[in-house]
């Protein structure tokens, strides 16, 4: 009896795998959100000014522009000089906050939104609207935050790479 009993358990675990296999081996249903950036290869960018606080600590738009095409660009993305309908636009933002209670600590907020010309059916139009979001949230200091704002772009461009990497592969394995 002794050794059946680990015959029975090795066939009772077989047989639940091969019925829980049809269960196991389907990802979740892209989304819109995720499938809108597939194929993307040329955009259109722009950075929103940074905030008087990161500018009072010697952070430029221009130095962060630089950082930011850059890393656009090693992504293979080809960067178009004007706007133009059907190319998306990628816009980055860079906020700050503090709080009076932790003088040290500054919150840098990083965000990157995809805008792209859509048709919207309920209202049969068309309009340019964000079709993706990817925002960073890092705690720093006043004493480091020069070297945390480009290290921060630099981590929300490399997510983005990875959406618009993501998003291809799950659009072209579609029915």
């Amino acid at each position: 009896m002794r050794c059946a009993i680990p015959g029975i358990l090795s066939a009772l675990v077989a047989a639940a795998a091969v019925s829980a296999a049809p269960f196991l081996d389907r990802p979740p249903a892209p989304t819109g959100e995720n499938v809108s950036v597939a194929d993307i290869r040329s955009i259109t960018f722009e950075i929103r000014p940074m905030p008087q606080r990161l500018r009072d600590l010697r952070v430029t738009t221009t130095q962060v522009l630089k950082i930011f095409r850059t890393e656009l660009e090693g992504l293979g993305l080809r960067i178009v000089p004007k706007r133009a309908e059907n190319i998306p636009h990628v816009v980055l933002s860079v906020r700050a906050a503090t709080d009076t209670k932790q003088r040290e600590a500054v919150a840098l907020y990083t965000i990157i939104t995809v805008h792209q010309d859509v048709h919207l059916k309920r209202l049969d139009r068309p309009m340019r609207v964000a079709t993706n979001t990817t925002a960073d949230l890092h705690l720093t200091t006043f004493a480091a935050v020069r070297m945390a704002v480009p290290r921060r772009v630099r981590h929300a461009v490399q997510v983005l790479g990875k959406i618009l990497a993501d998003a291809t592969s799950t659009y072209r394995d579609m029915p």
